[in-house]
Order: C-alpha cells, then structure tokens, then sequence
C-alpha cells in the first residue's frame, strides 16, 4: 500500500538564536539618537562576539526605524565598524549573512575558525570586543589585540620558563622584560618631594616609563579612578613605569583633586584599584602588582591647590588586566563573559607536542586552523588515516551517476522490516537535488551523546550537494516532545561537526518530521521555538529560512568532520600528559559498538579481545550509549572487573556504578538494570556463580518488564593468569560472539613478544573447541599501525635492577616524559612490596617515589607527579602506560605453564616502551 500526502513537518532552523533587541538601521537614522545607538549596536556587536565562539548562530534584532530598507539603507557603519573589529573585512563578508524579514533584521553568523582566512591573514584563536589588555608603547599606552596579546603572552611564557633575561623580541617594539626604568630626576628628586609649587616645571618629558595627565578640571576623582586601570596594567604588562596625575603635557605641575582634603583618599583609592585588577600568572610563582606611591601637596603660594599623584608600578611576573577581556560565549544558553584565566588559555592553545614522546600517534586535527572549541586529533600512526576511515564508513562517490545513497544497508533494511511501511517515506527523504548521502541511525541523539526519544522510530541525515544538511526524524505519534528532539538534535549534530569535528564552513541543519503511525503519515503541528533563557524573549514561531550560502557545502570536508564526531573520545593518555587530546576509534571497534549490533536488538554479545585491542575503550563508550540509548541512571548501569585499579580508573570515566567482582558477589544491586564485564577471564567461583547472578539481574522482570537488559562480556582467554574455573560459559555456548584482532596500543615489537607468546599458550591449551577458536584468533591477529616501539631484556641482581630503573627513568624525564606515563609492574604483590624498599632508596635521588597502592601512604606531602605507579602484573590488567618495566614476570614455581601469559598480561600493558627485567 503506497501512502499519499505525506507531510512533512520542517521546522527550517534548528539553531542557536540570540535576541539582541531592538535598534535603528542605516546611516542616517543614527543622527538624532547617539546614545541608544551606542546600546544597541553593542548588543548586536557582543551577540556576535558570542556566536562566532560557540559554533554559529543566528541573531535576531527588531528594526525600529520605520520606512527601513537593508537593500537601499545598510546596516549602519556604527554596527559594520563593530563586526569588522571583531575578525578582518574579509573575514566579515564571509561570516555574517543580513537578511530583512517581517520587521526583523536576522544576522546569521559563522562560527570562528582561526585558520587561514580568505587572504591568507592569522587570526587568533577566538575574537573579541576589546582584550582589556595594555601596553607601554613609545610614550603612549595602547590596547592589546588579540593577536598582540597572543604574542605578547608567548613572550612572557618563554620567559618564565628561563631563568636568564630575554632578549628584544623582533616583532616587538618593547624593551626587554623586567629592565627596570632609570629615570634619575624621579628617583632622587620628584619622588621623595612633598610639596610642589603650582605651575613648576619637571625637567624630564614623557616617555615609554613616564606618563602625565592632567585631571585637574571638573570631577578628576571620576576620571582619575576611571583611568588608573588602564596605566597601571599597561607599565605592569610592559617594565615598569610611572604615572604623574596633575601635570599637563607641557610639564605643569597643576594638581588634581581639588575637592579632596586627606591624601590618602588617593593611596586608599589606588590600593583598593589593585586589589581588583585581575592578574593571570603563567609562571609557577604568584606574585602580586607590586607598586609606590606618594602623593605630594601642591601650593599655588601659600594655599592649597590640590595634589601631585606620582605612582611608581614595578613590571609584572605575567599579565595584569584592566578588566576582564570583553570577549563572550554561550554556556548553557547563555551568553557569559570568558573570564581573564580561560581567555588567556585559550590564546595560549596549542596542538599539545606528544609526537616526541608517543610516536605511535599522528595529528589528524590541529587546533592553530580549528574553532575555538576543538580539541586536537590524533590517530595511530599509518594504521587507516582519517580519510581512509571516513571513505570506509561513508562510501560515497558524489561524482557518480547517483543521486542519493542510503547507508548503513544493514540497519535500513532491519527497519524496514520493523516498519514496512517507512519505505514509503523515503521519497520524501530522498526527494532533493543534486547527489548525496542518506545516514540512517535509530537515533542521532544518542549517536552523539544524547538521549534518545522513546516516541522516534529512527533518524535520517542528509549530506547533499546543493542542498543544507537535513535530520529527517520519523515519529511514532504526533507529538510536540518529538518536535522538540528533532530539533535539538539537528542543532547539536550542527555544534558537533563545529566542536570537535572541526567544519569551519557555514554550516545549518534543518530538522524535518515524518509521523508514522499504523502505516499512515500524520499531519503534525509546529510547536514553539527552543527557549534559550533570558536570552530569548520571544516565544513564538520564528520562521527562518538559511540564506543560499548555506547550501555550498564542501561534502568531503563535511563527512570528515563526521567521522570525528563518530569515532572520537577522550584520550586515556590525556591526564598522563596534562593536556586534553582526542583519539579515534578503530573500524574494527567502531563496527561493533554501531554497525554490527544494536543494543536495541542484541542485548547479550560476548567480546572477544587480543591483547591491546581496546576493549576497555569499547566497554566505556558502551556504557555512554547505555546511559543515552535508555535513558538509565548511575544506579542502574553496573560495570564490574576483576581489580580494583581498573574498576577506580573506570570509576573516574563513566557515569555509571563500577566495582570488583569480589564487592559485585558480596553486595546486592537492585536498581541495576544493565551489566558490563571486562577482563572476565580472570574472573573466578570462589565467591559464587557471577555470571547467573549478572544474568539475573539483567532478566528481573521487576527492572525490565518489557525484556531484558544489556549484557555485555569482554575477555581476552591469552591473558588468563591463573587455573581456576573462571565461570563463563563454554566457547560453543558464546553466543552471540564478537571478536576484535586488530592491536592498537603496542608498539610493533611489543606486539611481536606478545603474538609469540600467544603461540606458546595454544601449545598448552588442553580444550579442543577453546584451542581451535584461540587458533583461529591467532592467526588473525595483526597489529594496526607501523610505530616499532622498543623492547630491553635484561638479567641482573635485584639490586641492580632497582638501579638500572633509576637511569632509565632519569633518561626518559630528561627528553620529557613524566612519571605518569610510567609503570613497574611485579609477578605479585609480594615481589612488589620486596622491590618497593629497594626501588625508594633509589628513585629518592630523583627525587621521585615508587606508589604500591592507593591505600598506602602517598609519602608525605609529595604531589602524584613525582610517583611512579608499582603494582602486580594481574592487578594492573586493563590499564597501560606507555613506559612499562617489568621485573622478573614470571609465575610461582608451581605453575610454570603460566609463563607465556604472565608475559602477554606484562607486555601488552605497555605502549611505547617494555622493559623485561629478570633476576638472576
């Protein structure tokens, strides 16, 4: 049965929409109202500012001026002024559309990118009104730019990581840092005078260390604390200075404050300025805006005329602010102020530099040509690059004969048979110009972090040629909460291609609903716009409809970003490293969280994983589409592992409850509804059956009344560190079953001691159907990357181990790593308690400790970036570093037939870099 009339409910925006008011347009409406000019072109300027920080959006302003036309009159050169000092003209004509509509002027604003613009100019990385930043120039005080600031601020980070002074920078018309200004008749005269005679003359003029002003006229209290901040951060940020109130640019000693009577109204009014500038440090001291003072009296003969204010600033360690830089952004809907510490951050952002020290990656994204709100990319070093991974996931040719292309296959046809009846919604999905893509997903939202809708039967996202992107959202029943998700999803995919995906074309999408209801469309009715807060005052329908720049897509460049948005999450080495970075997920680990099984359909899957293939990776995002896909809380979600390390390290990942096997056997769950395990080949009987009481769990029908919850296993059978019965199910009763062969985190030789002690566990392996599938992984496995890696085998005394750990680690701190990318791993625990004496009498040269575990003494007052993890073999499964030493990795005496896996648990700890180190 074909379907008729179907409607299609298009909501034409789904965006970020500030209302910046009302105002007059033009320039000759601006005559007769400077004032309220002045009001409102600062809204439409600061609503700018924060959208082009925050991934783009639209502003909307209520034109006042009657007989208004923006095709005759413009928009004023007050406003054109205004958006032009926010990026370069160039910039400006290719990141702000103005279109007139229904009384309403509607700016639709790109978001920022601080690449290469059109003329190839840099930009910084982010814009802004005014930095409220100064600087001492020849004999004037002068705003800093943000680019200005950027370089002024590498030059107060290099240094502040010197101990000697550095040199004139050559772009810079500044003296060096921290030169203190000889100015001999202000040293040893004018300072230490207290009188001075009205209409004396100074022997000395103005200069990049000297200013005068002159404040002697009507309210010099107002206009003397108005300006104290500007000239006590310009001779701070520069070397020093001084501020002379109450004398002319002729050298006049004319006084200011003649109302004041008490002097130190003036030391109390600059001290309480000082107080609340605000000052960022980049450098490890704090110290504050040291400054003199020394308010003269001035006489005109005999009587009072008032005062000579002679403020002496030392320079400053790092950057003081005049106020905080008037730069904005939305955060939670709202628009906010950047404050002086991110700003600067922000300005400072670099590609963090771990190229030296983990070869195993390369960039794929760098933050210097990405929006403000990116973070950097990096891939494994020549395994499949993010253009190999984004034409293998979207296999699209847009050159070809085509038009529209639907994809994945497998889930459009399982939706298909879910819903007959969608395909005949798929002409009105698919009913555009030009060629392009159609992405089915059974939600978006939850595809990109968000939570799903009960109400949708599916997503669609359009990427065609000649046409904006499109979220088509099909609908259960009419509904105004379906109305709103489609919405919020469209602009959220939008911010997500921005930040982190890192698109920085003019980019909407426009969500579109299709009711589905017992074989039948329903007509739907629109709902109110998405309320943004304060900022938005209207509640109506804003009709909008995206100016025809928005359809010239770069599709390749779109896919890209994508790509990232799909595959990226935070990488593990993040906090190692003290600088927050992206990684991408592997085809192989991509296909099995989305492609291959639906958490929706397939609730039970057995993952089988060979050593460093990233299966605690899996199981984190898993546990994310959990959380969003059924909408659960922290109670509800319960992932469990055999240590405690990896259940604390998940702990501080997850939103969900993460605890050992053991505390899993010795406490009751009820809330728990969906169960994760990892490392299960460890797992053991003697406290009960853990797999049917997780299986229990999971199938309660007082938790799932409407079937059971998800139930995922990880494991890795060549990792198994002991003989006891492990309680899962025979390798025959695995079913569904899933394997993942491709290794991601060792390096090639690292990956090599594995592989040949993975040939020796299948020598010992007395069960035939487990023998023949651990062959059959084998001799699938491959490493996915080239990086080598380098792995030491040493045989030395106990003593001498704990001294060659020490060189080693001086070694690596000295070309840069840090000890937490280290680890000393131990056959048990006893070892490690005997090698801990040891290793502290050595490290403590090194000013460096050797931490057994968290319940141990942290060694007084010493900061974790002084420890190197110590732990057992077994009880760091699950976990990595990229430096491992390994000390005699071997098995009690009377289970030598362990060897090989106590070998394959040790090296595939280890990412980089693996040192084997036997006793004699």
């Amino acid at each position: 049965m074909e379907l008729d009339n179907i409607q299609v409910i298009e909501n034409d925006y789904a965006d970020l929409v500030l209302d910046a008011g009302a105002a007059n347009f033009g320039e000759h409406y601006r005559k007769t109202m400077k004032g309220r000019t002045k009001e409102e072109c600062y809204n439409i300027i600061r609503s700018a500012c924060a959208l082009l920080n925050s991934g783009g959006g639209i502003i909307t302003v209520k034109v006042l001026n009657e007989g208004y036309n923006y095709d005759i009159h413009g928009i004023g050169s007050d406003i054109e002024n205004g958006l032009h000092n926010l990026q370069s003209c160039a910039a400006v004509k290719s990141s702000f559309n103005f279109i007139q509509q229904d009384g309403r002027m509607l700016i639709f604003v790109q978001s920022w990118s601080n690449g290469d613009g059109n003329n190839n100019e840099k930009l910084p990385r982010l814009c802004a009104i005014k930095s409220n930043a100064y600087q001492r120039a020849d004999s004037s005080s002068y705003q800093m730019s943000p680019l200005e600031f950027e370089n002024f601020i590498t030059r107060k980070t290099k240094a502040a990581g010197r101990s000697d002074s550095i040199e004139k920078d050559s772009d810079l018309s500044i003296e060096p840092l921290h030169k203190k200004p000889k100015i001999e008749p202000i040293e040893s005269t004018v300072f230490k005078s207290r009188e001075f005679q009205f209409g004396d003359t100074l022997n000395f003029n103005e200069s990049m260390y000297v200013e005068f002003k002159d404040f002697s006229g009507k309210n010099d209290a107002r206009r003397i604390k108005e300006a104290l901040p500007k000239y006590i951060s310009a001779f701070a940020n520069t070397n020093g200075g001084y501020l002379l109130i109450g004398v002319t640019n002729t050298r006049k000693v004319v006084g200011c404050g003649h109302c004041i009577e008490d002097p130190q109204y003036f030391e109390k009014l600059i001290s309480t300025t000082v107080e609340k500038l605000n000052t960022v440090h980049i450098c490890n001291t704090q110290k504050i805006i040291n400054y003199s003072i020394n308010v003269a009296r001035v006489l005109n003969k005999s009587e009072q005329h008032g005062f000579l204010i002679i403020l002496y600033v030392e320079p400053f360690c790092c950057v003081v602010f005049a106020d905080k830089p008037d730069c904005w952004k939305i955060e939670n809907d709202q628009i906010k102020r950047v404050e002086p510490r991110e700003w600067t951050e922000i300005i400072l952002a670099t590609d963090p530099d771990i190229e030296k020290l983990c070869s195993s990656f390369q960039k794929e994204l760098s933050v210097t040509a990405a929006p403000m709100g990116c973070k950097t990319v990096y891939s494994l070093k020549d395994a499949e690059c993010l253009n190999e991974l984004q034409r293998k996931l979207f296999p699209v040719e847009f050159h070809s004969s085509s038009e529209i292309s639907i994809i994945p296959d497998n889930l459009h046809k399982e939706l298909l048979k879910e819903y007959p009846n969608l395909e005949n919604l798929l002409p009105k999905m698919k009913g555009v110009r030009g060629r392009g893509v159609l992405i089915f997903s059974r939600s978006w939202a939850v595809d990109i972090g968000r939570a799903k809708h009960q109400d949708v039967v599916c997503d669609a996202l359009l990427l065609a040629t000649e046409n904006a992107p499109r979220l088509y959202t099909v609908g259960k029943r009419e509904s105004d909460e379906v109305f709103k998700y489609s919405k919020d999803t469209a602009f959220s995919i939008k911010q997500k291609l921005v930040n982190p995906g890192g698109y920085t074309g003019k980019l909407c999408v426009i969500p579109k609903i299709l009711w589905y209801s017992k074989g039948q469309s329903v007509e739907g009715s629109s709902t109110s716009t998405m309320e943004l807060g304060n900022m938005q005052e209207a509640k109506r329908r804003l009709e909008v409809r995206y100016p025809k720049d928005y359809t010239f897509l770069n599709i390749t460049a779109l896919l890209i970003a994508l790509t990232i948005v799909l595959l990226n999450f935070r990488s593990f080495l993040s906090d190692q490293l003290g600088c927050e970075f992206l990684n991408l997920l592997t085809l192989e680990q991509f296909q099995i969280l989305h492609s291959k099984h639906d958490i929706e359909k397939c609730k039970k899957l057995f993952v089988h994983g060979l050593p460093g293939t990233g299966k605690t990776i899996i199981a984190r995002q898993l546990i994310e589409r959990i959380i969003n896909t059924f909408q659960c809380k922290k109670a509800e979600v319960l992932y469990i592992c055999e240590n405690a390390p990896l259940a604390r390290f998940m702990r501080q990942k997850t939103n969900c409850t993460c605890v050992t096997r053991k505390t899993f056997m010795s406490e009751n769950f009820p809330k728990v509804k969906h169960v994760i395990v990892d490392e299960a080949q460890n797992f053991r009987l003697e406290s009960g059956d853990w797999y049917e009481k997780a299986e229990s769990i999971r199938t309660a029908e007082v938790t799932h009344p409407n079937g059971a919850g998800v139930f995922w296993i990880f494991m890795d059978y060549f990792q198994m560190s002991h003989f006891f019965s492990t309680g899962l199910p025979r390798i025959q009763d695995q079913d569904p079953r899933e394997e993942l062969t491709t290794g991601v985190r060792n390096g090639k030789e690292i990956h090599k001691i594995v592989h040949l002690n993975m040939e020796q566990i299948l020598l010992s392996e007395c069960d035939q159907e487990k023998r023949k599938f651990l062959t059959k992984l084998y001799k699938e496995a491959n490493c996915g990357h080239s990086f080598p890696g380098k792995v030491e085998k040493s045989k030395m005394t106990p003593e001498n181990i704990a001294k060659h750990i020490r060189v080693k680690i001086k070694q690596y701190l000295d070309t840069g790593y840090t000890t937490e990318q280290m680890a000393i791993l131990c056959s048990t625990q006893e070892e490690c308690k005997k090698y801990r004496d040891l290793l502290q009498c050595e490290l403590k040269r090194l000013n460096v400790y050797a931490y057994l575990d968290e319940a141990e003494s942290a060694f007084g007052d010493h900061t974790t970036e002084n420890i190197v993890t110590l732990n057992s073999i077994r009880r760091f499964s699950g976990l990595e570093k990229p430096i491992v030493f390994g000390i005699n990795p071997l098995p009690h005496p009377d289970q030598q037939v362990l060897t090989p896996n106590i070998l394959v648990c040790l090296a595939s700890r280890a990412m980089t870099q693996l040192h084997l180190l036997f006793e004699n």
